[in-house]
């Protein structure tokens, strides 16, 4: 009979791994259920229940709480089974709640009907006749967080994007302060081959005082030899401050390469937590059927280039591009539109003061893989995400081109209109075209 309750128990494990239940005491009576009308039986009304929840949003909630907190959630791993978390001892201890014919119980054989009759009765009782190193009873329900609904999620996808904003941030101080260390690193080893050559002087000087100093004795009195001396020992004290200054510049290089490389690593760790965080946001919106590779994509549509402000830059007055010379029929060049390598501020000045329909397209920058069109509309630079479903390409499901050129060329005739209101213009003037754009950057392969 003990082997045979044992064995459920190991299968009850294996098949739910979400949390082990407790050791039970074989010999001991198995408590008797509590009346049916003891609490009600609907789960989702006690406030003690969280419902789907992560295990580290419960371990941040419990933190600090007193010995005899609980809450129910559902299992992560087994639809229709629970998990209790339990404070004991400042530690939260996850006990599964099993479900089996309409049972519920924390071992074999199931005892109660429903869950608030199994927590109900361990309101009163200690678990100790289950594991005897649980001694206590389950005194101090959490309630569940009040905002779970329309704000919660709002509140979860302002922070899903704040920290992806910061991410962003932290990516190119991280570059940066990597750049900088490639810097520090190369100006090390230019120093170093300095003072080698830099020793050499000195080691020629010092032999060749050495050599005066010998013909010194053998022709005493030679105002000449003196003289030449006299020369040698100022030119080696002028060579040796300069190696002084050589160690001096090298102490100050490798100090400021240890400071990068704890900068760098303070952003790696900065990194990491972020990351974390962001992936946790990232499982509490799907679970709530939210999309964040959209929901990020519909935040950067938001954050449109008249948006930004930039310091010190004073509007031109009467200052407006003439329009560029017509284009012909035949089809743009690629390179007249599409560019890498330059940065959001520097695609944007290509724009700035030309034309309406003036456009070009860049790789995305949050996106890999992805592009986005920016085009001149009203004298107002907008931002157009492209598609890229399948193989093909569009601005709007379902994509249908199955090259950038061929959407390209068909907006050169068509309205953006048809897509975005705001939008009234064609493809018209491609914004690296030499005949009135210098340009920058790399066109794309």
């Amino acid at each position: 009979w003990y082997q045979r309750r044992v064995r459920e128990a190991v299968v009850s494990t294996q098949s739910t791994g979400d949390a082990a239940p407790p050791a039970q005491n074989a010999y001991a009576q198995p408590p008797q259920p509590v009346s049916s009308n003891a609490g009600g039986d609907e789960l989702k009304d006690q406030i003690w229940y969280w419902g789907q929840c992560s295990r580290e949003e419960v371990n941040e909630t419990m933190r600090d709480k007193e010995d005899g907190t609980f809450l129910v959630r559902d299992a992560m791993n087994a639809k229709g089974h629970y998990t209790l978390t339990l404070r004991k001892a400042g530690v939260n201890k996850l006990i599964r709640i099993l479900h089996h014919d309409g049972k519920y119980g924390f071992s074999h054989p199931l005892e109660y009907s429903s869950v608030t009759l199994l927590i109900q009765h361990f309101k009163q009782n200690s678990l100790s006749h289950y594991n005897s190193g649980l001694d206590i009873c389950l005194t101090q329900p959490l309630p569940r967080p009040l905002a779970r609904g329309r704000d919660e999620i709002g509140d979860l996808e302002n922070q899903y994007n704040n920290i992806s904003d910061y991410m962003e941030q932290l990516t190119e101080k991280f570059e940066e302060h990597a750049s900088k260390r490639q810097q520090c690193v190369e100006k090390i080893e230019a120093i170093k081959k300095i003072q080698t050559a830099q020793q050499d002087i000195i080691n020629w000087l010092t032999n060749q005082a050495v050599l005066f100093e010998e013909r010194f004795k053998i022709m005493q009195g030679s105002v000449l030899i003196t003289e030449q001396a006299n020369e040698l020992k100022d030119q080696k004290r002028t060579e040796e401050r300069i190696l002084e200054s050589l160690d001096i510049k090298l102490s100050l290089t490798q100090s400021s390469l240890r400071k990068t490389d704890s900068s760098l690593k303070s952003i790696k760790l900065e990194i990491k937590e972020s990351s974390r965080k962001l992936h946790e946001l990232d499982r509490q919106l799907r679970s709530r059927n939210v999309d964040p590779t959209e929901l990020r994509a519909n935040y950067l549509d938001k954050k449109d280039y008249a948006d930004v402000e930039y310091p010190g830059y004073e509007e031109p007055q009467n200052l407006v591009a003439p329009p560029p010379p017509a284009m012909s029929d035949t089809e743009f060049p690629m390179e007249t539109y599409l560019r890498q390598g330059l940065s959001r501020e520097q695609y944007r000045e290509v724009l700035l003061k030309k034309p309406d329909g003036t456009f070009l397209i860049r790789p995305s920058i949050h996106k890999p893989g992805q592009f986005t069109l920016d085009i001149v509309v009203q004298d107002d630079i907008k931002k157009v995400s492209i598609l890229h479903e399948h193989s093909m390409y569009g601005l709007v499901p379902p994509t249908t081109f199955s090259t950038i050129s061929q959407l390209v060329e068909h907006y050169r005739t068509r309205s953006l209109r048809e897509h975005n209101r705001q939008l009234d213009t064609q493809l018209l003037y491609p914004a690296f075209d030499p005949r009135f754009n210098s340009g920058r950057g790399a066109p794309v392969s």
